[in-house]
């Protein structure tokens, strides 16, 4: 940033999408690895310019097309990796705390846009399909807890286009192609609200904060 030089690595590694660390020290970067089969993941110290880890799955399994969407849980000690395959997309789960340099990672498959994803906590992960379901899934074993529902019917009836958590983390939003929002109880899973009004899809949602009040805003093609 100083400088605007680029900064040449003693490693190389394919970077199809990184996110940062929490404390903005390290870029964890997912990329394929040689041939397009495998994937790569690597730790890149942001102060040296050093990749201090780099962890491979076996190239004997195929993920899909080139990873594009990676996220860490808070304790930093899973990478989500999503890569697309035709509708569906498999998210697998990289344990960054591994001895091991090439392992065979969890995966889920799910019928999703690989971004429409939302990290609850340490261990748990919201998936929005595009047939309107929101399913929570445990990241360590990749499996499936539940669905969201509403009253007794999926969350949506339409794919689901947005996933946003309040600040305190006490509620979750989602929006959808059918033209509705709605709020979340984070820790019962249930239902507390729906947002209505929009004539067509709601493709975006943002959570204002203020002293006293949260404001919700949203967004939808015209």
């Amino acid at each position: 940033m100083n400088t605007g030089k680029p900064v040449q690595l003693t490693h190389q590694i394919k970077c199809a999408t990184f996110t940062l660390s929490n404390n903005s020290n390290s870029l964890v970067m997912a990329g394929n690895q040689k041939y397009g089969r495998g994937i790569s993941v690597g730790i890149l110290d942001l102060n040296n310019s050093e990749l201090t880890k780099e962890i491979k799955s076996d190239t004997n399994q195929s993920y899909g097309n080139t990873p594009s969407f990676i996220t860490l849980t808070p304790d930093e000690r899973y990478a989500i990796v999503g890569c697309s395959a035709g509708s569906t997309t498999n998210y697998v789960v990289f344990d960054l705390t591994t001895p091991h340099e090439i392992i065979q990672p969890p995966l889920i498959t799910l019928d999703a846009d690989p971004k429409i994803s939302l990290l609850l906590n340490n261990d748990q992960m919201l998936t929005g399909t595009r047939n309107g379901q929101v399913i929570l899934w445990d990241i360590p074993s990749c499996q499936r807890i539940l669905s969201l529902n509403d009253n007794g019917q999926s969350a949506h009836r339409d794919r689901v286009t947005d996933l946003k958590i309040s600040p305190d983390r006490s509620f979750f939003l989602t929006t959808s192609a059918d033209g509705t929002a709605k709020i979340w109880d984070t820790n019962s899973k249930e239902l507390i609200s729906r947002l209505t009004g929009h004539k067509r899809e709601v493709i975006h949602i943002k959570i204002n904060t203020h002293p006293n009040t949260q404001i919700v805003c949203f967004s939808h093609s015209r």
